[in-house]
């Protein structure tokens, strides 16, 4: 219980003020000015060395005073607080250029104080609500956009309730578009700054890893590629001293984190857990993370808890990896876990509400979508004999069987001669339209039928064919806790890892649905929808 106490807490970053990674450089130049002074011919040249010793020793401290106090401001605890307020700076300037674009005869001067006051302090409490300043939970660009957009949403409507309570703040139609569409654009360009600064390599927080060593490098990795959310590692520490002084992590494609095809740098393993209070002080570590494992009786438990006290922040390993990923931590899927865990729980009343929202929308979008279904149409019988649509069973929520729709894109013999077959990447059997519709993902449009059947969600996991889960289930530990939810159109699984044929491909997919399931919220479906169209207009390639 003190280990999951300790290793839980996060606290407000404070490095120790008097960790100097130069002790060793000073030592040696007292050394050198000892000599000098006590040897032979020292005199005047003596001094001088040992003066330009003392002025360059000085420097370089001052260097390091310098670079720690930036990486502290740079680092999410102080950076929220200037965030916060250049956002409410932002608010207000983006609506008096409103006010002024719609109509400057309207500006009432007396008013429009208060008016700034309520509509930037209830903006800003819109954006919080959304999580848009915790600053090391974005994941991805469309997360962040996902966050300010919905932010920005709420905070507007917040204003249009406080217009009813205090009816001189009231503001009018055009403003309020106006308003909208130029500040939506100014946060999202001043968090992407802001990014840009925690991104910087110089200002980066410093980590440091404990736990297994395989299991503690792929998570300093994770950590280390991350984009959003990421640190500097500084290194590992084993529960034991171990000979090798290096750990490469294993390369795993897909995620937040590494996804360019190198192999990953080697990270140093810097001793065992007894040497954590040490490394922290003298590499200026801000963030202690704990990966558990089978020698979690090993950690420094004492050492932790007086380290967070002391202002560090302490975080369990395998929630950082999840947060800079976006996918469960393979090694957490354990039966006590599972049998202990509600997270792929949900409320009956909210299935309902959440299935009723999603028919309403599915039905209007079959209406409105009536001439593009007709343009598909004639391309596909134009292109290939065969039906215009494609039907085939898939496996729901709780296992159950239904018959899912789409355009049709293959070869109706498709399957004639193999059987069933997961699709390859450039599969020859699609046809030369199909292969557009896969690409932009119109082929799943017949989909919103199923949604208004009750088969299907808008996001969620991708249904698969009964005769492949079949397969997965006695491969892939676990496999059956994604159809805890319905499966959707599109999932957080296909943004994230894009194509996959194979079980280790499956493998890695599960991880992601799994993370979908265990976080599922408004913010994660609308950054699922918006991920989606940024693949469907890059016009990718997806299974």
């Amino acid at each position: 219980m003190a280990l999951s106490r300790a290793v839980g807490y996060s606290c407000t970053v404070c490095r120790d003020s008097t960790a100097n990674r130069g002790g060793g450089v000073q030592t040696r130049l007292d050394e050198q000015r000892e000599a000098a002074s006590s040897g032979p011919g020292s005199g005047t040249a003596g001094a001088g060395e040992a003066a330009g010793a003392d002025a360059g020793a000085e420097a370089g401290t001052l260097t390091q005073d310098v670079r720690r106090i930036a990486r502290h401001a740079a680092s999410p605890g102080p950076l929220r607080g200037v965030v916060v307020l250049v956002d409410f700076l932002l608010i207000a300037v983006a609506f008096l250029a409103a006010t002024a674009l719609r109509d400057p005869s309207l500006v009432d001067v007396d008013v429009l104080p208060l008016q700034l006051l309520v509509v930037s302090s209830l903006m800003v409490v819109g954006l919080q609500f959304h999580d848009a300043y915790e600053l090391e939970r974005v994941r991805s660009a469309h997360d962040l956009l996902t966050r300010l957009v919905l932010g920005a949403f709420v905070g507007l409507g917040l204003v249009v309730l406080a217009s009813y309570v205090v009816p001189e703040v009231a503001v009018g139609r055009g403003v309020f578009v106006l308003h909208t569409m130029l500040v939506v654009p100014a946060l999202l360009v001043w968090r992407y700054q802001v990014f840009g600064v925690m991104r910087d390599a110089t200002l980066r927080r410093r980590a440091l890893v404990l736990g297994e060593p395989e299991a503690a490098a792929r998570v300093a990795d994770a950590v280390r590629s991350a984009r959003f959310g990421g640190a500097e590692v500084v290194g590992i520490l084993t529960p034991r001293p171990i000979e090798a002084r290096e750990v490469v992590p294993e390369v795993v494609r897909g995620g937040a984190g590494r996804d360019d095809g190198r192999p990953p740098a080697p990270i140093p393993v810097l001793g065992s857990y007894e040497d954590v209070s040490e490394i922290v002080r003298r590499d200026e570590v801000a963030r202690v993370i704990v990966v558990k494992g089978p020698s979690d009786d090993l950690l420094p438990v004492a050492d932790l808890i007086r380290l967070c006290r002391g202002g560090l922040q302490v975080e369990d390993g395998a929630a950082a990896y999840e947060a800079v990923t976006g996918k469960v931590y393979a090694d957490r899927l354990t039966p006590a876990w599972l049998a202990f865990t509600n997270e792929f729980d949900r409320s009956p009343l909210e299935r309902r509400i959440r299935g009723a929202v999603e028919r309403t929308i599915a039905l209007c979008g079959l209406v409105l979508l009536t001439p593009l279904w007709v343009v598909i149409a004639l391309a596909i019988k134009l292109d290939s004999r065969g039906p215009i649509l494609f039907r085939q069973r898939r496996v729901g929520r709780d296992g159950r069987l239904f018959e899912l729709v789409k355009f049709r894109t293959m070869r109706p013999d498709a399957e004639a001669g193999t059987g069933p077959v997961w699709a390859q990447e450039g599969d020859p059997r699609v046809t030369p339209v199909g292969r557009i519709l896969r690409s932009t993902r119109l082929d799943e449009l017949p989909q919103l039928w199923n949604v208004v059947r009750g088969d299907m969600s808008f996001v969620g996991p991708r249904p698969e064919r009964p005769e492949f889960v079949v397969q997965l289930r006695e491969q892939v530990p676990y496999y059956d806790l994604r159809h805890s939810v319905k499966p959707g159109i599109t999932g957080w699984a296909q943004i994230n890892y894009g194509y996959g044929s194979s079980v280790a491909d499956a493998v890695e997919k599960l991880h992601y649905d799994l993370f979908y399931i265990r976080n599922l919220s408004l913010l994660l479906d609308v950054e699922v929808l918006i991920g989606t169209l940024r693949v469907v207009l890059g016009a990718s390639n997806r299974n």
